[in-house]
């Protein structure tokens, strides 16, 4: 006997993200698969199951729903109107929202450093790419349920004192992204 899946889920994310983004276009690529285009760029949506729980898996890599400010929506559908986990490039939404924060407070802390790429995505952990001046380094975040962790690391070392100042800065990072996020 064939299992009965319903993807009412995938619709109605589909349908936000698609009344969010003007001009954008669906196509259907099966009953779980859903792009959306917007012009040359697309989002595409695949709804899988974990038990009864939807997990609806979101490939954006041109970070589109973040552009668009669409991160909080999805956290919003996620706890009050569907029974389902969002993992969007591989990382869950609150880990992505934490991304984007862990970079804004970089910026804060001193427009020396930049952004360079994610170099791993993992539901509650990522490692970013940061640079400090002409100084590459990574940051491994990791969203755990009562802290977030920031820890800098380094593949070569650095001028003790630019060291020590990105790391003082990932502690000031750290202490003000569990205050936004975990409320410490």
């Amino acid at each position: 006997m064939a299992e009965n899946k319903d993807y009412q889920v995938l619709e109605l994310v589909v349908s936000v993200l698609q009344e969010s983004i003007a001009d954008s276009k669906v196509q259907k690529e099966s009953e779980n698969t859903s792009v959306l285009k917007d012009g040359n760029d697309f989002i595409r949506l695949e709804q899988e199951f974990d038990g009864d729980t939807a997990v609806i898996l979101i490939t954006d890599k041109k970070d589109i729903i973040y552009s668009e400010d669409l991160l909080e929506t999805l956290l919003r559908i996620q706890k009050n109107e569907a029974p389902a986990s969002f993992i969007i490039n591989g990382l869950n939404v609150e880990a992505e929202l934490v991304l984007y924060a862990v970079r804004d407070h970089f910026d804060e802390a001193s427009s020396s450093y930049e952004f360079v790429r994610a170099v791993e995505r993992k539901v509650q952990e990522m490692k970013i790419r940061l640079k400090f001046g002409d100084h590459l380094f990574e940051v491994v975040v990791v969203n755990g349920v009562d802290r977030i962790s920031v820890s800098p690391i380094f593949d070569k070392p650095l001028d003790a004192a630019v060291q020590s100042a990105i790391e003082a800065d990932a502690v000031r990072v750290q202490a003000g992204i569990n205050k936004q996020f975990k409320g410490k």
